[in-house]
């Protein structure tokens, strides 16, 4: 199995982690993906404290664990849907008492953010931060108006990830690049999947450029671009 001496420890003390990852072994056809798609799954909603232990050993694992409890205790309140039945993914519910003005002021630092990637990437197309509209509407409502495939973001989708795998390439011996798969399962969401990773591949001179991102998701809103001066939050 490939993984490292600290997780064998911890998977011989709990049979059930243990099995998950045997089964995920058996399935692992080139031995890069040792930990299980939903690992995180299994401590939803609040049992995260015996997950520390994997991430404590390494190199800025203290770090990745603190922004992964955050995740965990702001999605903890809806872990289970109406019926009973158990969320899928960790979904945070809309927060209805934040301000339209509040909401506005962290989209411009999303939208900093991502000129900050561009801008690492030589990009000309820059987002137009000074005249930049913000509009909120229903998830339908932009389903309904706008193609993903004909907009900003689909392009941001490509540059974002070709970014992040370039840094995270120079961190690659580090365990907890382990994790990319079962974070970005956690909500299906690369943007908070890299957040969590931001700590192992951060570039000194630049701030987690994910956190107002999250900081939007937290609220259970999500931010699109539609040109580099419309940008919309569904919500």
């Amino acid at each position: 199995m490939k993984i490292p001496i600290e997780w064998k420890k911890i998977l011989e003390e709990n049979l059930d982690l243990k099995e998950m990852f045997l089964e995920q072994e058996s399935i692992d056809m080139y031995g890069d993906e040792p930990i299980p798609t939903f690992f995180l799954h299994y401590f939803r909603p609040n049992k995260y404290k015996k997950l520390e232990e994997f991430f404590s050993p390494f190199p800025h694992g203290n770090e990745m664990y603190n922004k992964l409890k955050m995740i965990y205790d702001v999605t903890a309140d809806n872990y289970e849907n109406d019926d009973g039945s158990i969320s899928g993914y960790f979904i945070p519910k809309q927060d209805k008492t934040i301000s339209n003005i509040e909401l506005q002021k962290i989209a411009l630092k999303y939208a900093e953010s991502i000129n900050d990637i561009l801008g690492d990437l030589d990009e000309t197309s820059l987002i137009n931060y000074d005249n930049l509209e913000i509009n909120i509407i229903s998830r339908n409502e932009f389903d309904e108006k706008y193609d993903y495939d004909d907009i900003l973001e689909c392009e941001l989708y490509d540059l974002k990830g070709d970014w992040f795998i370039d840094l995270k390439s120079e961190i690659s011996k580090n365990p907890l690049t382990f994790f990319a798969e079962p974070l970005y399962h956690i909500a299906c969401d690369y943007n908070v999947a890299r957040y969590i990773m931001w700590p192992l591949a951060e570039k000194h001179d630049m701030n987690n450029p994910f956190e107002a991102y999250v900081t939007l998701w937290k609220h259970g809103y999500e931010p699109s671009f539609v040109n580099n001066k419309l940008l919309i939050l569904t919500y």
